[in-house]
C-alpha cells in the first residue's frame, strides 16, 4: 500500500534506517607464483634489486586475494583497494563487484622511495579495502 501526504507549511522530518553485513577478506603477499592469474605467466621474485648509472631500485611484486564470503547476505560493488605505502605512490586497484562466495586475483609492484625503511622493516603496507553494498 502506498500512502500520499500533503503537508502545508511546518516542518516534517523522517528516519530511515538500514542494515547490512557481508564478510570480505583480503590476502597480500609478496612474489607472484607461475600461472596465478594467467596459465602461461612466468613466477615473478617478490623483490627486484637493480642498479643501473650509479641509481640503485627496487621493485617489490605483490599478489592477493579479495573474497566475499559464500554465506554473505549480499553483493557488493565498487571494492577497491588502497595501498598506502609509508614510502613511494600509494595505488588503488579496482576489483569491482563481489556476489556470495566470489573471489577476484590482483597482482601489482611498487616501487618504495626509501629503501632503509624497507631494509630495516619499517615497510608495510596495509591494504584499505572499500566497497558499497546495495
Amino acid at each position: 500500500m502506498i500512502s500520499t501526504q500533503t503537508l502545508m507549511g511546518g516542518t516534517a522530518t523522517a528516519t530511515c534506517t538500514s542494515s547490512f553485513s557481508t564478510t570480505l577478506s583480503v590476502t597480500k603477499n609478496c612474489g607472484v607464483p607461475a600461472g596465478f592469474i594467467n596459465a602461461g605467466d612466468p613466477a615473478v621474485t617478490g623483490v627486484v634489486l637493480s642498479a643501473s648509472s650509479n641509481v640503485v631500485s627496487l621493485t617489490v611484486n605483490v599478489l592477493g586475494k579479495v573474497c566475499n564470503a559464500a554465506n554473505a547476505p549480499s553483493v557488493v560493488t565498487g571494492v577497491s583497494l588502497t595501498d598506502t605505502l609509508t614510502s613511494g605512490t600509494a595505488k588503488t586497484i579496482s576489483i569491482g563487484t563481489l556476489k556470495p562466495g566470489d573471489c577476484v586475483n590482483y597482482v601489482d609492484h611498487y616501487t618504495p622511495t626509501n629503501i632503509d625503511h624497507v631494509i630495516s622493516g619499517v615497510e608495510g603496507a596495509v591494504p584499505l579495502l572499500e566497497g558499497t553494498a546495495p
